[in-house]
């Protein structure tokens, strides 16, 4: 599913500034600078520099969805949510900080497929920095690993998903694209693959790592460790 993004002040911005990192900076014209860059993970930043008190206090980017698809507002941030009720990408609660690296308060308003971001930045050190991240992909990568004999499916997951700490609907839609992600791979010319990993007791296992163990860079989940209920792996550090 593809979700399009429109950056604030689209249609007066003026040509792109190329910068010394890859990026593109984008002159609003009205005291504030956009920088999208596209992370690895398949989310998206956006950085809006607001240069001085004339930059204005508002910043709406409107979001393309596929048909039938709808924003929810969720604890600060929000989800994009299909017409089948699963999460298809979001976007992370809103912030800013000015120039020596105070908070600035700001927070986000929705109408329709729309997303504003109010900045109250009266009175703060400028240049402040508004930096929404749109995510997508809750899944960065998976491949099975062998460690000492044993042998787990390594799933990296991004900092959207990381943001969904215990929501059940993004816990399913991560689970949903680990297996779709799930390689194929022989050790001891035993093979590992997405029927390997999609039983009962691997996902209680990658519901335990999102809930409880989700700061780990890597979730390792272990089709040998066998387990008779989700608090029994629990119990045991999720494995």
């Amino acid at each position: 599913m593809e979700i399009g993004l429109i950056l604030p002040n689209d249609q007066s911005a003026v040509q792109g500034t190329a910068l010394e990192n890859g990026l593109t900076a984008f002159d609003n014209g009205d005291g504030s600078t956009t920088i999208p860059a596209v992370k690895s993970d398949g989310s998206v930043q956006v950085s809006t520099v607001i240069e001085d008190a004339s930059a204005p206090s508002e910043y709406e980017y409107k979001f393309s969805l596929p048909e039938g698809a709808k924003v929810s507002a969720y604890e600060g941030g929000a989800h994009f949510v299909g017409s089948d009720g699963e999460i298809i990408g979001g976007i992370a609660p809103a912030w800013a900080v000015d120039a020596k690296g105070a908070k600035v308060p700001t927070h986000f308003e929705f109408a329709g497929s729309t997303v504003t971001q109010v900045v109250d930045h009266e009175g703060f050190e400028y240049p402040i920095v508004a930096d929404p991240m749109w995510g997508k992909d809750l899944i960065k990568s998976v491949k099975w690993i062998s460690r000492s004999g044993v042998v787990s499916l390594s799933i990296v997951p991004t900092g959207w998903n990381r943001f969904n700490l215990g929501f059940q609907p993004a816990i399913s839609a991560g689970w949903k694209e680990t297996l779709a992600k799930t390689p194929t791979k022989t050790f001891n010319k035993k093979k590992y693959n997405r029927a390997k990993a999609d039983t009962t007791r691997m996902y209680w296992q990658y519901r335990c790592h999102q809930v409880a163990a989700f700061a780990k860079g890597s979730w390792n989940l272990e089709p040998s460790k066998i387990r008779n209920t989700y608090l029994d792996y629990v119990k045991n550090y999720c494995n």
